[in-house]
């Protein structure tokens, strides 16, 4: 039997289980469907040991013909986005709420069977059983039922990276080893912290989708590690599942696709290895992650990128690689190269996408302080008004989580946050905000009464601002102190989403 999440398999008119299924822990529901003259199957068997070794299909037999419609997703509690699967199917599928009749979801065809990703977000906002009912085009039918997490109003964990210790001769490193984990409650008070050994130098985190995990980037060795986090916030849940080396490279950056299927690792070139994007496919247990794919060859050593939500699309920021120019790159979910732009750029501090997929916010602030807009198209990529100079030190960059286009952007070298008004006309700065100790990562909460909080990694503390649509800022206030000790200092920071 498995040990983490058990996977459901409702089969409809039918009295075997799909092979792939054989073996797991297995239970097969009353379908409340019947296939053409089949029996409906009777449900509440678990097959310990999949079928031939005493699990047992209880009362059904195939319809006519013997067709079935398969449903396999998570018996676990989970928050949107939910992956389902469909082994075996052939037509397209459609996923609704059964007590509605809107459509949520058509799946795609994929390896010989039908996934979808279900973001429950955008139709439940409560806790418990949802009913769903699923379609395909050949009139099968399937009702189940998942165990949601929902609530938007609920306990958060929040991570930061410290990746500093004490140097043997004096000063300090980057090979500081720990993420700092801390409890934000609703009440808006801090739990904690507690600290897990990951790779080198974390500097870089990256919340999941599905609040299930973060991913961290370690600067230092190169590696990138996946801690998960219980979405009931319990610090003492959270786990290192692995640190990965990279098949070639060292890691730059990493981003969750929009389902939270796959994390994306943009990673440096070496001397047998080009720059590359990889992409990871953790088990939808989170018991383990799969080997990486080489999805696509990168022109250039990448700074930053992210991920569109609502496209898939991947926007990277690339170097010249003392070559050329310096390229902006916008791809495919599948790696296919869609647009490029090249243009002598400094490297980038921060590249992020709107909450639409319409713009991408860039920072530099290595060489020259520069913010720039973006206007990303199906297939083109261009600025939107000029070069914004007047925002000092700009290091990274957050949307406020819905429409309207307003941006924080922290100022590293002067304690202070931006907020940043972005449209069509380019980006129109606020005044800054002040009392952020070398502000630096930023990271938010995106849904409920607590939507617009930024955190904010500060020295070795995190400060809570909010940050409403219209890009008024306040500063809230330091949330938590790591010490005094060099190895406190923080880096990266990821909100569970």
């Amino acid at each position: 039997m498995r040990s983490a999440a058990t996977t459901l398999a409702l089969v409809f008119a039918a009295c075997s289980v799909a092979p792939d299924l054989q073996g797991g822990d297995v239970t097969v529901l009353d379908a409340g469907e019947r296939g053409d003259g089949g029996h409906v199957a009777d449900g509440g068997t678990s097959l310990d040991g999949g079928v031939g070794d005493g699990g047992t299909v209880s009362d059904g037999g195939p319809g006519d013909g013997g067709h079935a419609l398969q449903v396999v997703a998570p018996s676990g509690a989970r928050r949107g986005p939910i992956l389902v699967r469909f082994p075996g199917a052939t037509a397209p599928v459609t996923l609704a709420l059964a007590t509605g009749p809107a459509t949520l979801k058509t799946a795609w065809t994929e390896g010989g069977g039908v996934l979808v990703a279900w973001d429950s977000f955008a139709d439940v906002s409560s806790d418990g059983a949802v009913t769903l009912h699923a379609t395909d085009a050949a009139g099968l039918a399937a009702t189940f039922t998942l165990d949601v997490r929902d609530t938007p109003d609920v306990d958060r964990l929040v991570a930061v990276g410290h990746k500093s210790v004490d140097a043997p001769g004096g000063g300090a490193t980057d090979d500081g080893a720990e993420v700092g984990l801390f409890a934000w409650s609703r009440a808006g008070s801090a739990g904690g912290p507690r600290r897990l050994t990951v790779g080198k130098g974390p500097g870089t985190l990256r919340a999941a989708p599905h609040g299930r995990a973060v991913v961290v980037v370690n600067e230092t060795d190169g590696s990138v590690s996946v801690v998960t986090t219980p979405l009931d916030a319990d610090l003492a849940g959270a786990a290192v599942l692995a640190t990965l080396t990279l098949p070639g490279g060292s890691a730059a950056d990493a981003r969750w696709s929009p389902d939270g299927r796959y994390f994306y690792v943009a990673a440096t070139g070496d001397g047998a290895h080009p720059p590359t994007l990889w992409r990871y496919e953790p088990s939808e247990d989170l018991s383990s992650v799969g080997a990486p794919v080489n999805l696509t060859t990168l022109p250039g050593p990448p700074d930053r990128f992210d991920v569109d939500r609502v496209h898939g699309r991947i926007l990277v920021d690339c170097g010249s690689g003392g070559a050329g120019l310096a390229k902006l790159v916008l791809l495919g979910p599948d790696g296919a190269e869609l647009a490029r732009h090249e243009e002598d750029l400094d490297p980038a501090n921060a590249l992020t996408f709107d909450p639409t997929g319409t713009f991408a916010l860039w920072t530099s602030g290595t060489f020259s302080e520069q913010v720039r807009v973006w206007s990303i198209g199906a297939a083109s990529i261009a600025q939107a008004g000029p070069t914004l100079t007047t925002v000092r030190a700009p290091q990274d960059a957050i949307f406020w989580p819905g429409t309207g286009g307003a941006a924080l952007v922290s100022n590293l070298n002067h304690d202070t946050v931006t907020p940043v008004l972005v449209s069509t006309t380019g980006a129109s700065p606020r005044s800054p905000v002040a009392g952020v100790p070398l502000a630096a990562e930023l990271d938010d909460i995106e849904r409920g009464a607590a939507r617009g909080t930024v955190f904010a990694v500060a020295v070795s503390q995190v400060y809570r601002l909010t940050l409403a649509p219209d890009g008024a800022t306040t500063n809230r206030g330091q949330v938590i102190d790591f010490g005094a000790a060099t190895t406190d200092l923080t880096t990266g920071i990821a909100v569970q989403r």
